[in-house]
Order: structure tokens, then sequence, then C-alpha cells
């Protein structure tokens, strides 16, 4: 049901310090780019006018101690362009340079604790293993098939949210998770179709919305895939593209609408890199079972 959340805590060892964190703040750092440690930049110019400024206030001093009262005018004018001109400008520079720098390095630290430390890939796959046995139940009930010994006749496909609040995220195993999942379950009765579609979020298994609907097979007028072009980026990835989503579809005689979006394009996606939900396998069932009522 909307409003559905499971909540779970994660333990962490880092640095050989345990770190507990909820669920939700654990997964919206695994989904939050890690910011790369700003490098502190050398001063060169800075150091070069303190180093030359001191150089020349050298020299004036060694004038000054000369006896010659031109000597002495000419050291005072070397060292007290020395000392103002160059090693306080250097001295200035330096500390305004250093001050910006220790800025820069309090919002890095602000950033870094904002995405670490994550969880780990195995850790947020367990999380929506849970999740879908849950929502599975959810959907079961909803569909008053609680007590029902369905076999191979439910079946569940899902994928990536279309919004544009979706978040995408590259794991250290080389699969692309994301933050808003829509799923649909369907049980292929014998006379008709029954569906339970949700969108939840992975941060703490909240159920945003959800909707169940059944159709008659000789109701459903069209089945359909395409290919949906959206804008992603995809954070750890440096990934920021173009992306095509397949969308799986039924229309209905009455207009009305089934669908989900459940992969990325084979081009978007060659090595099935997306974690997915369920299998494709669940279109072609479905597909099968609608072309035998046509007959």
């Amino acid at each position: 049901m909307p409003g559905l959340i499971f909540s779970q805590r994660i333990k962490r060892k880092s640095h050989d310090t345990e770190i507990t964190l909820e669920r939700s703040e654990a997964v919206g750092k695994y989904f939050t780019q890690t910011p790369s440690k700003p490098e502190e930049p050398g001063y060169l110019q800075d150091k070069a006018l303190m180093i030359t400024g001191g150089i020349l206030l050298f020299i004036g001093l060694i004038l000054c101690w000369q006896g010659d009262v031109l000597f002495k005018i000419l050291g005072a004018v070397v060292g007290f362009f020395a000392a103002k001109t160059l090693i306080w400008r250097g001295i200035t520079e330096y500390s305004e340079a250093r001050k910006e720098y220790k800025e820069v390095l309090k919002q890095y630290r602000m950033a870094y604790e904002n995405a670490e430390p994550k969880p780990s890939d195995k850790q947020m796959d367990r999380w929506q293993k849970e999740d879908l046995r849950k929502i599975t139940a959810e959907a079961r009930t909803k569909l008053w098939l609680e007590n029902e010994d369905l076999k191979n006749d439910f079946l569940i496909i899902g994928g990536p949210s279309g919004s544009e609040k979706n978040q995408y995220a590259l794991g250290k195993d080389g699969k692309i998770r994301y933050s808003r999942l829509n799923i649909l379950f369907v049980h292929l009765a014998e006379y008709h179709i029954a569906t339970y579609r949700c969108l939840y979020t992975f941060s703490n298994g909240l159920i945003i919305n959800d909707a169940t609907r059944e159709f008659p097979y000789k109701e459903i007028t069209n089945f359909e895939l395409k290919t949906i072009n959206q804008h992603l980026s995809i954070i750890n990835g440096q990934q920021d593209f173009e992306s095509g989503l397949q969308q799986f579809a039924l229309y209905t005689s009455g207009r009305n609408i089934i669908k989900v979006i459940y992969a990325f394009s084979k081009d978007s996606d060659p090595d099935g890199a997306l974690v997915r939900i369920g299998s494709e396998e669940t279109i072609s069932v479905i597909r099968k079972k609608l072309a035998e009522h046509k007959m």
C-alpha cells in the first residue's frame, strides 16, 4: 500500500571505526557523487615574491651599512620597495590563497560526508531483494491472490522510473543501479489479466503510488515495446548522456494503458550493466498468452 516503508540499518567499518547508518541515509550516500579532494596549490608565485623581496631587502641592508650617503639612500629605497611591495604583497596573497583553499577544503569535507561511507553493492542488492519480496506479498494481497498457488502465472518485470528525479549510480561491480523503480506484477488468469503496478523509492522502500487493474484478454487491443529517449547522468561513472529506455505497454479498448520501463536500449547498455527486475521472459510469456486468446 502507499506509505509502506521498509526501514533497516547498516553497520560498516571505516578506518576501524564502526559507523551505523539509517538505510535512507546509506542509500542516499550511494547515489551521491563522491567528490575528489582538492589539491592544495603550491603558492609558487607568492613564495617567489617573498624570496625576491627577502633578497632585495638583504641587499638594501648591505647598502645602508656603506659609509657613502648615496648608498644609504639607495639601500633605504631598495629595502622599502622589497619590504612593502614584494614581501608584504607575497605574504598577503599567500594568506588569501591559504584562506581560499581552507574554504574549498571545508566544502569538500562536507560534500564527502554526504557521499561516504557508501553501502556495498551487495548490501544494495540485498535491500532490493528484501523489498521485492515484501512488495510481491503486497501485490498478491491487492490482487486477492494470497492463498493462490500461482506457479508460473505470477510474473514480474520492472526497471528505472522515467522520472527526472531518478538517480543512477555505477557500482564497483560494474552494475548500474537507480533510486526510483517502477515494478509491474502480472497474473495471467484463465480469462483475464490482472496487474499490480507500483512506483517506489530505493532509499527507504517507500511505495509512492500503486494501482491494480484487471481486463479480459479480449479487451487488450495492443501490445507495445518502444524506446523512450531520456537525459541520464550516472554518478561515479562520469557519464552524462541521452539514452534510450525500453518501455513495455498494454493498451485496452477502453483506452487504458499499462506500461513500465524495464531496461536500457541495447545500444545504451550493450553489456547488460543495468540491474533489472524480473526478466524479458515475462514479456514473452504475456505475448504468447495474448496470442493464444486471439486464435
